[in-house]
């Protein structure tokens, strides 16, 4: 998940080292923010095998759970990216789609599309754009396990179909279509929401020797959630906040610059006793880094919770929660007959460990 003041989500566990923070922080303020590192249990292969990982380029880049036989709960961002934050990303997917508008037309010329009035444009488009979407979602692959460090996995070639939500879907049409001469007012309007934020995947095959684990139904909910109780989160993300890294390497090379520049032979001593200390955190923030990508639970406190938004914590230090890979995987809760029910989905984070956002989730 992305972090900070960032609202959305990142898919690839190898992203967090791209991620832009808000200005670059000092030593002392990373040492302080090291308390946040993302604390939790690796989970052995035979535990909480429902929680499955989704597998890109053969690495685990977002979490998921089984909630039927052949069907995996995820977060929304997971099956496409919300956001199109990149020149080359949005003309890559503007040109998928224009393929698929292409396809749709049936060997008519694309001349119906370019002298059709713009609510059939915008409806060619968004249909076009839908299909792309469950086609490139078609592809992710299912990986079943706990996994080991680096999240390098093969996954299985189980998914059939994927279904976004529809509020997902309409907030996809507008992220796309304002950057484009279809737009209308309404599309700059579309506003980001963890309601939504969630998709079905749906299976070819059962998985080998793992058992749903279901949504909670509102009779489950009424006796058994309460706020301040206990909140289980599963999945295969990130130890540490991805801007850490890249921070604390920002302040290596700063130095390293500084120390190149530098005449004076005491102040250069000085600069490369501060580097030694900054090289020593930016290894650990790095070690954590890498080893980042296996299975792990952490339990947090349902701090707020309404149909939009559920909101988990764990108070005092060192803190922990979701971070960037988390998404899409569960938020779970014990009934009071100690089976497991799936609160929500996890979504979004601000900072890692710090506070995890949940699109809750009922049957």
């Amino acid at each position: 998940m992305k972090v900070g003041s960032l609202k959305k989500l990142v898919g690839p566990v190898v992203a967090a080292l791209l991620l832009a923070g808000c200005g670059q922080q000092s030593s002392t303020e990373l040492q302080v923010n090291a308390a946040k590192v993302v604390g939790g249990t690796p989970v052995s292969s035979e535990d909480f095998k429902h929680v499955v990982g989704l597998v890109r380029n053969g690495r685990i880049f977002c979490s998921g759970s089984l909630i039927e036989s052949k069907k995996i709960l995820t977060a929304g961002h997971c099956v496409t990216n919300f956001e199109i934050d990149t020149r080359e990303a949005f003309e890559k997917l503007f040109d998928d789609v224009m393929e698929e508008v292409r396809a749709g037309l049936a060997g008519q010329d694309i001349s119906v599309f370019n002298n059709a009035s713009l609510p059939q444009k915008r409806e060619l488009f968004k249909a076009a754009l839908r299909r792309v979407i469950r086609n490139d979602a078609k592809a992710i692959k299912v990986y079943v396990g706990s996994s080991a460090a680096g999240g390098l996995e093969t996954g299985l070639d189980v998914v059939a179909d994927v279904d976004l939500s529809e509020g997902g879907l309409a907030y996809m049409e507008a992220s796309v279509l304002k950057f484009t001469n279809l737009a209308l007012p309404e599309d700059f309007t579309v506003e980001y929401s963890a309601s939504f934020d969630y998709a079905h995947m749906t299976l070819k095959t059962t998985l080998p020797a793992v058992t749903p684990v279901p949504v909670i139904s509102a009779d489950e909910h009424a006796d058994n959630v309460l706020l301040g109780q206990d909140v289980r989160v599963v999945g295969f993300g990130l130890k540490v906040d991805g801007r850490f890294v890249t921070s604390a390497r920002s302040i290596v090379k700063e130095l390293e610059d500084k120390i190149a520049a530098e005449l004076d032979v005491d102040k250069k001593k000085q600069l490369q006793t501060e580097l030694a200390k900054e090289k020593a955190l930016y290894r650990a923030f790095l070690t954590l880094y890498f080893m980042s990508g296996n299975k792990n639970m952490v339990d947090l406190k349902l701090e707020n919770y309404h149909h939009m938004e559920i909101t988990l914590t764990k108070k005092g230090s060192p803190l922990a929660g979701a971070c960037s890979g988390d998404s899409g995987g569960p938020a779970l809760v014990k009934l009071h007959n100690g089976e497991w029910r799936q609160l929500g989905v996890v979504v979004t984070v601000d900072y890692c460990g710090n506070k995890t956002n949940v699109s809750p989730q009922f049957r």
